[in-house]
């Protein structure tokens, strides 16, 4: 249940991402490898919404970005679920008319669900996050992107997805 709350909320934030965007804008959605110390690996949901800022510079953007396990990582007896809010500042660098390198770095807010035989917790807090990744264009408003980004010490996931271009 809490999944499918998470799923809607993700849902509804970047449909009304996209009633604000404006051209040069995109957003992001991914499915990712969640692996977290110590458990098998789970599947998270990636939703991403950047904007370019090239006040900043030309290939710099600002990105708001929700993540939230679908298969929770689990070992025996324990499972742990987790969701993020993040935000963070992208460095692309464009290797051609296709191919585009990217660098990442923010904060964000993590909550953590652990639930296992006689026992439950939880973690939360905020956290410095890193990432890397590429986008490989399709067309003029498409891309493909992968990337991998860690999120606290012991959590990072690998994903891949697309990215559309208002």
């Amino acid at each position: 249940m809490k999944t499918l709350k998470l799923l809607t909320a993700a849902g509804l934030l970047a449909m009304s991402s996209a009633s604000y965007a404006e051209s040069g804008d995109y957003i992001n959605l991914q499915l990712g490898i969640s692996d977290v110390d110590g458990f098998s690996n789970g599947l998270a949901v990636i939703g991403t919404f950047g904007r370019p800022v090239p006040r900043v510079h030309e290939n710099f953007s600002i990105e708001g970005e929700f993540t939230a396990t679908i298969l929770d990582p689990d070992r025996p007896g324990i499972d742990v679920s987790y969701f993020t809010m993040g935000a963070y500042g992208v460095y692309s660098y464009p290797l051609d008319q296709y191919a585009t390198l990217r660098g990442r770095a923010g904060m964000v807010y993590s909550d953590s669900d652990y639930s296992g035989t006689g026992s439950s917790g939880s973690h939360d807090g905020f956290e410095p996050s890193v990432g890397f990744g590429a986008t490989y264009n399709l067309n003029k408003q498409m891309d493909l992107i992968a990337e991998y980004t860690i999120i606290e010490s012991d959590i990072s996931h690998l994903s891949a997805g697309i990215q559309y271009r208002f």
